[in-house]
C-alpha cells in the first residue's frame, strides 16, 4: 500500500493525518469521542440553564422575599430596620440550634426557626399535619406555646403530638407535624430536625442570650417588583450601610453575598 503523503502540510499535522487515516477504525473512535464530548457539554449547559431559570422563577418563594439580609449574633439596628421598611414589606425570622428535652431526660438537637405567623411565609405556604393555620399551631393554649416539628423529632424523642417538651426554660406543646416549608432551601443544611415557633416564644425560652449563635434574617418584599427596582435597592442598601457585615441575597441570585 502506498504511503500517504502530505508534502504541503506541517510535520505535526502530516504525522497526525497519517496516524488517523492509516487506521480507519481508530479514526472512527476519535470522531465518536468528539461527538459524545460535544453532546455531554451541551447537556450539562442545558441543565445548568434550566436550573438557573428555575431558581430565578422561584427565587421569591425560595428566598422568602425579593431580598434577604442576615446577621449572626446581633440584631439589626433601628436605622437598618427603618431603611428596609421604607422600601417594602418585611418578614423577620430567627434561626438557631438548641436541645429539646422530655421530662425523662431524653434529648435531641433541633434547628429552631422562630417566625411571626402574621408575616411568614410571604410566599408559598407551610404544610402542617393535622391541617391547620400556622398561627393556630404556634399559638398559646392553656399557658403553653405550640411548636410545629419535623416528624424526625417525634421519632428521636419517642413523642406524640399533644405531649410537651422543654426548650430552653420554656415548655412547649407538640402541636403539629411540619411537612414542608416554602423557604427551606434558603436555610441550607441543618444538623437536627426543624422546630418552628414564634419569635415571642423564642424570647420567652431565653435562648437568644448574649454569646449565643442566632441568625437574624429580614426578608424584604419590595414595593416595586421590576428587576431594575431590585438592583437599585441592593445597591442603595450596600451604599447606606457599607460596614453592616450582613449576608445579603436577592431573588435572582439566591447564593449569599457579604458586605
Amino acid at each position: 500500500m502506498r504511503a500517504l503523503r502530505f508534502p504541503a502540510l506541517p510535520f505535526a499535522l502530516r504525522f497526525a493525518l497519517r496516524d488517523l487515516l492509516g487506521d480507519p477504525r481508530g479514526f472512527g473512535v476519535f470522531i465518536a469521542c468528539i461527538v459524545i464530548g460535544v453532546a455531554a457539554i451541551s447537556g450539562v449547559s442545558g441543565l445548568s440553564r434550566s436550573l438557573a431559570q428555575g431558581l430565578a422563577r422561584e427565587g421569591r418563594t425560595i428566598l422568602g422575599g425579593d431580598a434577604s439580609f442576615s446577621l449572626v449574633s446581633r440584631e439589626f439596628s433601628p436605622e437598618q430596620r427603618a431603611f428596609f421598611d421604607a422600601h417594602g414589606r418585611l418578614s423577620e425570622i430567627s434561626l438557631m440550634r438548641a436541645m429539646a428535652r422530655r421530662d425523662d431526660g431524653e434529648a435531641a438537637l433541633v434547628e429552631i426557626k422562630a417566625v411571626d405567623p402574621a408575616t411568614y411565609p410571604t410566599f408559598g405556604a407551610v404544610a402542617l399535619d393535622p391541617d391547620m393555620a400556622l398561627a393556630e399551631a404556634l399559638e398559646i393554649r392553656d399557658g403553653l406555646p405550640g411548636v410545629a416539628v419535623d416528624p424526625m423529632l417525634l421519632e428521636r424523642l419517642d413523642a406524640k403530638l399533644g405531649e410537651t417538651v422543654m426548650i430552653g426554660v420554656s415548655r412547649f406543646t407538640l402541636r403539629a407535624i411540619l411537612r414542608s416549608e416554602p423557604d427551606k432551601l434558603a436555610g441550607g443544611i441543618g444538623f437536627g430536625p426543624r422546630v418552628m415557633m414564634t419569635r415571642a416564644a423564642l424570647s420567652g425560652a431565653e435562648l437568644a442570650t448574649p454569646g449565643s449563635i442566632v441568625r437574624h434574617v429580614i426578608r424584604v418584599t419590595l414595593h416595586g417588583a421590576a428587576d431594575a427596582d431590585l438592583k437599585a435597592f441592593a445597591a442603595d442598601a450596600a451604599n447606606a450601610f457599607p460596614q453592616a457585615g450582613w449576608e445579603s441575597r436577592t431573588r435572582d441570585a439566591v447564593s449569599p453575598q457579604f458586605s
